[in-house]
């Protein structure tokens, strides 16, 4: 992925983790929402490991 990732605000996250909690599958869902919610549990956790890259950048590069 290239470094010139945009700043994500911990505030986003902090919503974008509550909006969309991990969940288990419901039974009576149909055949795509599992697939789905596997594919925001993947955008929330790749957006988590970013903003932790870019604070950790961000504390290297403090004095």
């Amino acid at each position: 992925m290239s470094q010139s990732f945009p700043p994500i605000p911990e505030l986003l996250l902090t919503e974008l983790e509550k909006l969309f909690p991990p969940s288990y599958p419901d039974l009576n869902a149909s055949e795509r929402e599992p697939w789905a919610k596997a594919g925001e549990g993947r955008v929330i956790n790749f957006l988590r490991r970013k903003f932790e890259e870019q604070n950790q950048t961000r504390t290297r590069r403090s004095p």
